[in-house]
């Protein structure tokens, strides 16, 4: 038997215990903090400190991983579909460097603890299987939020990306033009003989293919959820988008929200629509979210990194960034704690592996995966640690990346 001992998160406070656990399942979650022993039969902790779930990644682009960013730029030029640099550079560089990328990418999550992640996948079915490729192997698990090559919709590209992801990731409502798909074009633009008599017909026509265009992303969206998949998107980062017209699209999760009123906070609220904000993208692009009024809207906050070639790869980063931001936001330490431990597993659906909540000791309790991240205490308020400044060398045990003799496979124990 093993053990860690220290402050356990619960998902809601702090509580003194210590987690037994054997061959990657817990046994046993005790009060209180094991204390030395000079006694050889006494179990000495593996590790001490601040013992967390792992952290969740609520939205990531790790796509763009090998774009080298020089210089600053807007929206459009930088990440907008489909000629912002980001799509024009993964155009023209070859499916191994891009993999490749990725891949390093996803061994840094591992490296810093994090245990999902939910990936908005460009690039249809190629960009599912390069995400396949780059995580392969790996403990950190990708939420893969597929979406369609075009921004059209095509029942059997759909049929497809669900059969191989979580459901989709979609760009704005305001990315999708006024163009029908190719299989639409072929649907609704055979036009009648033109006559006199005819062009009432030809009119009619024209509607159908306005029709299908205005409904393209409804499409999708209700596609995924036939398919029992997620829908999430962007929404409101670039200027105010209907939020009326967002929640039709029956979203599980969106993201940004930064030019959002306080009435679009309140009807997503009001939907129980969790809001994943990137604080660290939005500064770089001269925005940021009005996150006290998300709070006072009763809106859940999830917290993530977003493209890579802006920001990196870091969440503790991105809890540090803030937390600097907290006289504005009127986050606590341990709100920002939750956007990243808890939030995202009690708001998102229980999946993929991922723990529930239950308890006196939140996801830790006997029978449950001993997945866990132990990080030192470098203050007597462990949550103000964690949004002080992690690094990995601030880890004490990582169970994403250990590989002892109980716990070999971890991801497949039990």
């Amino acid at each position: 038997m093993h053990q860690v001992s220290g402050v356990i998160f619960t998902g809601e406070e702090f509580i003194e215990g210590t987690i037994h656990f054997k061959d990657g399942i817990i046994h046993e979650v005790s009060n209180g903090i094991t204390k030395d022993s000079k006694d050889t039969k006494t179990e000495v902790p593996m590790a001490r400190g601040i013992i967390l779930p792992p952290m969740v990644n609520a939205h990531t682009h790790i796509g763009d991983s090998v774009v080298k960013l020089n210089g600053r730029g807007t929206l459009d030029e930088l990440v907008a579909p489909p000629n912002g640099l980001k799509h024009r550079v993964l155009r023209e560089t070859p499916e191994e460097d891009i993999i490749s990328a990725m891949t390093r990418t996803v061994q840094d999550f591992q490296a810093q603890g994090i245990g999902w992640f939910y990936d908005f996948r460009e690039q249809g079915l190629a960009g599912i299987r390069q995400i396949e490729k780059a995580t392969a192997g790996a403990t950190t698990r990708p939420i893969i939020l597929g979406r369609p090559s075009d921004t059209g919709y095509d029942q059997e590209e759909m049929d497809a990306l669900m059969m191989r992801s979580a459901g989709v990731g979609l760009s704005s409502i305001s990315d999708w033009p006024q163009t029908p798909t190719r299989k639409n074009v072929l649907k609704h633009s055979r036009k009648r003989k033109v006559s006199e008599d005819s062009r009432k017909g030809e009119v009619q026509d024209n509607s159908r293919i306005e029709n299908a265009q205005a409904n393209a992303i409804n499409e999708v969206a209700s596609h995924a959820r036939t398919s029992g998949k997620m829908v999430a998107l962007h929404a409101s980062e670039q200027h105010r988008e209907d939020i009326l017209q967002i929640m039709n699209l029956e979203p599980d999760l969106i993201v940004h929200m930064v030019h959002a009123t306080p009435e679009d906070m309140r009807i997503c609220a009001d939907r129980s629509v969790p809001v994943a904000i990137c604080p660290r993208t939005n500064t770089f692009f001269g925005t940021i979210p009005d996150i006290a009024e998300m709070r006072k809207a009763g809106i859940t906050l999830l917290l993530g990194t977003d493209n890579v070639m802006i920001n990196g790869t870091s969440l503790w980063e991105e809890m540090r960034f803030l937390n600097g931001l907290a006289p504005s936001t009127g986050l606590s330490p341990v709100d920002i704690v939750k956007m990243v431990f808890s939030n995202p597993y009690k708001a998102l659906s229980p999946g993929y592996g991922m723990p529930r909540f239950k308890g006196r000791f939140g996801s830790f309790y006997h029978g449950a995966r001993a997945d866990f991240i132990v990080v030192s205490r470098k203050t007597t308020d462990p949550a103000l640690t964690l949004v002080s400044g992690i690094s990995r060398a601030d880890l004490t045990f990582n169970s994403l990346g250990y590989d002892g003799e109980e716990t070999n496979n971890r991801r497949n124990s039990k």
